[in-house]
């Protein structure tokens, strides 16, 4: 016996966990491209300092 309250909470957190998983990913990739990021201009910097 199910009843359509409990398949309702269900569906919810399977929302909610996947919008949180989303979420997670999202954040992860901009941090993993903005220390990318960072250290491709922090390796420039060090060139031209050194180039001149």
């Amino acid at each position: 016996m199910e009843l359509p309250g409990v398949r309702r909470v269900l569906d919810l957190a399977a929302i909610t966990m996947l919008s949180v998983a989303v979420a997670a990913t999202t954040s992860f990739t901009v941090a993993t491209l903005g220390l990318l990021s960072v250290i491709g201009a922090r390796a420039a910097l060090r060139r031209s300092m050194t180039a001149r």
